[in-house]
């Protein structure tokens, strides 16, 4: 069976107020959005939050679906986008990558990640663009080397 490595890579976008269509720069965010169980200032609340993600969509990501389906061996990258509402639900999920299947499950599990409170900018609540590059890679399969030296030694 392949062995399956994820890496995953967190950025901020920007940051759209609820009521305007504008970006306000990440940098000056007044109140980031907060992942349950974060605390801290907003350096400390933004660390927590991509960790949280990242370990969430880790351990929600249906691996064996990625194992099974063949892909070749190599690296494989994935860009997830999505908005965290001024209401701190996740909305307008959007995967890019190469394989159907692999898309699919990402926006599944990022469609579950638990309710933040949202970020605040000049007292209101705003809309955090988010971007979650994802990259993978599908290792040789060790049972396929061991077949070929026996074919090779017969």
């Amino acid at each position: 069976m392949n062995r399956l490595f994820i890496v995953f890579f967190l950025a901020c976008c920007s940051i759209i107020t609820a009521q305007e269509t504008t970006a306000v720069p990440f940098a000056i965010l007044e109140q980031v959005p907060v992942y349950p169980g974060c605390k801290g200032d907003n350096l400390q609340l933004k660390a927590c939050m991509s960790k949280s993600i990242q370990r969430f969509v880790n351990e929600n990501f249906d691996l064996e679906l990625v194992q099974n389906l063949g892909l070749p061996e190599g690296r494989h990258r994935l860009a997830a986008q999505f908005q965290i509402s001024a209401t701190g639900t996740i909305e307008n999920v959007m995967i890019r990558g190469d394989y159907l299947q692999v898309n699919q499950e990402l926006e599944r599990v990022i469609k579950l990640i638990p309710n933040m409170q949202p970020g605040y900018q000049d007292g209101e609540a705003v809309v955090v663009n988010y971007s979650l590059p994802v990259l993978f890679a599908i290792a040789p399969d060790p049972d396929k080397k061991k077949k070929k030296r026996k074919k090779k030694n017969s």
